[in-house]
């Protein structure tokens, strides 16, 4: 399980959290006063996937913040809607291979600088 596609930070305040690993009652004491952005399975879809999987569908929650209201994320749409309504615009860069290789945007990257 990758705890970045359990628990998204997106800026102060707002946090994506996977519901199907966690719930209202089980959320963390840091985001307890947050905006949470509940999504699921059944939310996390993604066209073009083939292969053999190494990680679930959950790997689509595994996206970073270029800034407080940009993300990249892969390509899915009920991620964009959800980020777009809550201020936070999304640059969509497909992922093709993030289940076969087990690691999303996030797994991937490294920040080089951070103000």
């Amino acid at each position: 399980m990758h705890i970045d596609s359990t628990f998204s930070p997106v800026a102060d305040g707002l946090v994506v959290v996977n519901k199907d690993r966690v719930t209202k009652k089980t959320l963390p004491k840091c985001f307890k006063d947050w905006e949470v952005i509940w999504l699921g399975d059944e939310d996390l879809t993604r066209k073009g996937f083939s292969g053999e999987a190494f990680a679930s569908n959950y790997i689509l929650l595994n996206f970073f913040m270029i800034r407080p209201n940009l993300a990249v994320i892969d390509d899915c749409p009920k991620l964009e809607q959800a980020l777009r309504a809550n201020g936070v615009l999304s640059y969509t860069v497909p992922f093709a291979h993030s289940r076969t290789l087990g690691g999303g945007h996030h797994c991937t990257t490294l920040d080089l600088h951070r103000s």
